[in-house]
């Protein structure tokens, strides 16, 4: 007898006052099991239930400010609804991923999910829905090494003058947020593991160590960074802007490590 083997089922959980600007939920429906709760209220009911029949959250899309309803009467603002909420909410699933939408700057709400490697925040409308279903598939998919870097990245934001005991300046929060965004792009395109590191010139690089090759690609700004490649053909090195063209031919490069000669 074959046995039929039936995938997991993903569960989302998009907690907001409003979903008139989520444009991405009916694309959603077609591949994940999509919960929507109209505030903090009917949120906590939705995961009391999952949790109840031993089902996981496996994404949390979550708006900031939003009425505090019954359970967070106590809130003197709405500005915190959403951030009290995603506490209670991650003591009944610890390694729920978390996507912040929100229409306040996204450097004053990050501090709030700095202890959160899980934690995705992007600013509302400022994406099409085809790009803002491309960060969710993304978040639910991208692989453990990248979620370890984006921990990390938080790491070095909180690193001072003088880290490394000779005088290293403290890292560039603007070039970690690059470097995080260029492994992104390249996380499309190769399976292969990065380490992301920080250097004692307030740069951060990130690298690929496999098959007898070394890839280290420093960030040198928000729109410039420099490659150094050594394989079994010998040594690579070049700087660019991070144009398409720039991506490529580091994926290029990356391709070649995957099937090294």
């Amino acid at each position: 007898m074959t046995v039929a083997l039936i995938a997991p089922q993903i569960n989302l959980l998009l907690v907001d006052d409003n979903f008139s600007g989520l444009n991405f939920i009916s694309e959603l429906e077609v591949s994940y099991q999509v919960m929507k709760a109209i505030g903090p209220d009917q949120a906590l009911q939705y995961v009391k239930k999952l949790k109840a029949s031993g089902m996981l959250l496996d994404l949390l899309i979550l708006d900031v400010k939003m009425p505090p309803g019954d359970c967070y009467s106590y809130l003197l603002s709405s500005d915190l609804t959403g951030i009290v909420l995603f506490e209670a909410l991650i003591q009944i699933f610890p390694l729920v991923k978390c996507l912040v939408f929100t229409n306040r700057d996204v450097e004053d709400v990050e501090p709030y999910f700095q202890a959160h490697a899980n934690v995705r925040i992007l600013k509302k409308n400022s994406l099409s829905p085809e790009e803002e279903l491309t960060e969710i598939r993304w978040v639910l998919e991208s692989p453990a090494w990248l979620e370890n870097a984006r921990d990390r990245a938080k790491e070095f934001k909180l690193l001072v003058e003088n880290w490394d005991g000779y005088g290293a300046p403290r890292i560039n929060p603007e070039n970690i947020e690059v470097a995080l965004e260029l492994l992104q792009r390249l996380c499309d395109q190769s399976r292969l593991p990065a380490q992301l590191v920080p250097t004692a010139n307030g740069s951060v690089q990130f690298e690929y160590h496999i098959n007898m090759c070394d890839l280290e690609v420093n960030i040198l700004s928000q729109i410039e960074a420099n490659v150094f490649f050594e394989g079994p053909e010998g040594i690579e090195e070049f700087s660019g802007d991070l144009s398409d063209d720039f991506v490529d031919r580091i994926a290029t490069i990356l391709k070649r490590m995957e099937r090294p000669a």
